[in-house]
């Protein structure tokens, strides 16, 4: 349980910590028009996105080798068949 938490935490905390960064990039003064401020929440997308999604490819790749490999093509129907086969 404390483990997505505290995933989500250093997502936010990242995501929040490169806003405010692009703002500041952006313009040195607190008052910024609604494009600057849609063009740091783009860099700030952009940065979360290139160091949060390094998960998704690793638990593709960490998958089991025999559904990464399916010929079938529906590997959720074959699974489903494998557990109800096996009550």
């Amino acid at each position: 349980m404390l483990s997505p938490l505290l995933g989500i935490a250093g997502v936010n905390s990242l995501l929040f910590a490169a806003y405010g960064t692009s703002k500041r990039i952006i313009s040195p003064f607190p008052d910024l028009s609604l494009k600057q401020i849609a063009a740091a929440g783009a860099m700030a997308g952009a940065a979360n996105a290139i160091l949060a999604s390094p998960g998704k490819p690793s638990r593709v790749f960490f998958r089991p080798v025999s559904d990464r490999f399916n010929t079938s093509g529906n590997v959720q129907s074959q699974n489903a068949r494998t557990i109800r086969s096996s009550y």
